[in-house]
């Protein structure tokens, strides 16, 4: 009986087939069941790519998943550390050295792309030089705050950006004109020891490898308003300038990306003498006042 069998199974499997039309057909696929719908191509415009409709639901979980893991890191803070050295294109009236300086920023992005930025460098005269009325107590300061607007490149490298912001700059300082040497004539000296302006800025983030980038912006200045405790006249407007760049390297410190970059930084304001008695005394049509330095940088991210 065993021989019998397999020719009882062969037939059952012939009457089914017959009962059939002949052939058997597979389960349908759930993704091939699934209704595509048309994505156009980006380069050649054309609906010739599909995708199953029930699918979308897991591609935009994947795309947001990506930008989970890739967060634009809406603040940061950076400090900063150099000596600061100023010049004038008149006598120098303050006779102050290389000044030891810090500085604190902060970014921070509220509304996405829209956000604040801050910043603000301290410098104090500690190491006075010989004759000059600036003892260890003189400083100055820098000061730049206002909105700001952060447009990224890419989405994957989150320092690949633009930023175009709008400042209000404060520079002020209680540096004291003249020497102690005697006989001297000071009736030339002048500095400009209070400065207000509004500049336009643009904030340029560059990252050449995953660790290793280039940051840097440059700010025009409108001044409105500037005093000087000299007698000399001038006009209180003006225009200004200031830049920076810096080179950076990026390491992961607990978590948290943390940068160390070195930079160089210039600040200059210009203003004209407003008549011909200052133009004769010290032979130039304007003031122009430029500070600069070269400083170490740690900034984080989070």
């Amino acid at each position: 009986m065993k021989f019998l069998a397999p020719l009882f199974f062969a037939g059952a499997l012939a009457a089914s087939e017959k009962s059939t039309g002949g052939t058997s057909t597979p389960p349908a696929s759930p993704i091939a069941s699934e209704a595509p719908t048309q994505i156009s191509n980006p380069k050649t415009g054309s609906q010739d790519e599909t995708f199953p409709t029930a699918r979308l639901p897991e591609l935009y979980a994947l795309i947001d998943e990506i930008k989970n893991q890739n967060p634009p890191h809406n603040y940061r803070i950076r400090l900063q550390t150099g000596l600061i050295q100023i010049q004038t294109n008149t006598t120098d009236a303050i006779l102050v050295s290389d000044l030891p300086a810090i500085g604190l920023g902060v970014v921070a992005n509220f509304w996405d792309n829209f956000g604040l930025s801050a910043k603000i460098i301290y410098a104090q005269n500690l190491f006075p030089t010989p004759y000059s009325l600036n003892d260890g107590g003189a400083n100055t300061y820098w000061f730049d705050a206002g909105p700001r607007y952060t447009l990224y490149f890419d989405s994957t490298h989150v320092d690949d950006y633009l930023a175009v912001q709008i400042l209000y700059h404060r520079n002020d300082s209680n540096f004291k004109l003249g020497t102690q040497v005697a006989n001297v004539d000071t009736s030339n000296y002048i500095y400009m020891t209070h400065y207000d302006g509004i500049s336009g800025s643009i904030e340029r983030s560059i990252p050449i490898t995953r660790k290793l980038g280039v940051l840097a912006s440059f700010d025009l200045l409108q001044i409105i308003n500037a005093t000087s405790p000299s007698t000399l006249p001038f006009k209180q407007t003006g225009y200004g300038f200031q830049i920076e760049g810096e080179i950076y390297y990026q390491m992961m410190i607990f978590s948290s990306p943390f940068r160390v970059g070195v930079s160089y930084w210039q600040q200059g304001n210009e203003n004209e003498f407003d008549e011909s008695t200052s133009k004769g005394i010290l032979g130039r049509n304007s003031y122009f006042q430029l500070a600069r330095a070269i400083t170490i940088n740690l900034s984080t991210r989070f």
